[in-house]
């Protein structure tokens, strides 16, 4: 069969493409064609005929977009707490303390579970009447209910400890993966010439690490810009007062809400062009510390 279809194709040269083509075919379909048509129209709009940019002007001067970025950015400030405390994690399983493969799998499962699923639920522990209030006034620690959602101040830090709680188990694992490639000699001949295991750790084991912390922060970067509507969504809904309204929550409400798809999609390709800039400075920054 395979002799028929390489005579069919005209064999040789032709052959590859023959096989790669049904693949090239299904990918244009599922990614090429939804792009271009975005794009597309994102350029179209009821209030001018034709092709224009002022999808993309309006969004200059729209308020809720810049809210909505500079919320983003809010939540981009877990990353550094998220890589610490993986880090920390990381270091303490690989030194093989005890119970660590309890703790280990422990410290994964959090990620195993669907961001609804999580967010519902920790919608109801913080909750004004949830248990977490009853329980810090039953010990005394406050007097009345704080409203966790509902607070401008402490909503943000609420879903973005939500979020470090998920994703800390894939640091976690990846940097585990990591610093069982490094040769133990190493840490031992340092342990050897009088050096402590801080000091081993912080001048061996860091320095090893600094081309997956990088690639860790670029992926949470990512995470945090385009990853996390399920997160808002299903806790506060963008609110109190849009204090925890983010882009991808923006483009549905656009899309959905206020029934103007070629805004919607403008915002998409702006996403779109976000997310792809921090790629390339990840596949630039990674190429560079290799290099190093």
């Amino acid at each position: 069969m395979a002799a028929a279809f390489d005579r069919r194709i005209g064999g040789g040269r032709a052959l590859p493409y023959g096989y790669i083509g049904p693949a090239v075919i299904a990918v244009s379909v599922a990614y090429v064609y939804p792009l271009v048509d975005v794009v597309l129209r994102s350029l179209q709009s009821q209030a001018v005929k034709g092709y224009s940019l002022y999808n993309y002007r309006s969004l200059v001067h729209d308020p809720l977009f810049r809210t909505s970025f500079t919320n983003n950015a809010k939540f981009g400030l877990a990353v550094p707490v998220l890589l610490v405390l993986g880090l920390v994690l990381a270091l303490l399983l690989y030194e093989q303390l005890p119970g660590w493969r309890i703790h280990r799998a422990l410290i994964f499962l959090p990620y195993v579970v669907a961001i609804p699923v999580a967010g519902i639920a920790f919608a109801n522990v913080f909750a004004y009447r949830g248990p977490l209030n009853a329980i810090l006034q039953s010990v005394g620690l406050i007097n009345s209910p704080i409203d966790w959602l509902g607070n401008p101040a402490t909503s943000i830090p609420v879903v973005a400890g939500v979020i470090v709680w998920r994703e800390v188990g894939f640091v976690v694992v990846i940097l585990l993966a990591r610093l069982t490639s490094i040769d133990r000699s190493l840490l031992e001949a340092a342990q050897v010439d009088g050096a402590t295991r801080w000091r081993s750790h912080r001048h061996i084991t860091l320095p090893l690490l600094r081309p997956t912390l990088l690639f860790l922060a670029l992926i949470e970067l990512i995470t945090v810009f385009s990853w996390i509507f399920s997160y808002v969504y299903t806790m506060t809904g963008g609110g109190p007062a849009n204090s925890t309204s983010i882009i991808e929550l923006y483009i549905w409400q656009t899309a959905f809400v206020y029934n103007a798809p070629g805004l919607a999609s403008a915002l998409a390709v702006t996403l779109l062009v976000l997310v792809a800039t921090l790629v390339a400075t990840q596949i630039f920054i990674r190429s560079r510390v290799e290099v190093y």
